[in-house]
């Protein structure tokens, strides 16, 4: 799930939103809005850390309750 949403959101920046802004702010300056490659790892790295402590705390809720009592609710 991280690498399509990283993927979707890497084509969003590049091909709508950084031109769409960098329309908007031509009458005031010039903006370069196209992310770095370093801006993107940096990104990357934090929607792993995200997933893996969602996956930690599902893992962790999960192994804390019965198996009969995930049946009966």
């Amino acid at each position: 799930m991280v690498l399509p949403a990283g993927l979707v959101g890497v084509a969003l920046e590049r091909f709508v939103f950084g031109p769409e802004l960098s329309r908007l702010a031509v009458n005031y300056a010039s903006l370069p809005l196209a992310a770095t490659a370093a801006q993107l790892l940096v990104t990357a790295a934090g929607l792993l850390a995200a997933a893996g402590l969602a996956v930690l705390w599902v893992a962790r809720q999960a192994s804390r309750e019965s198996v009969i009592a995930g049946l009966a609710a």
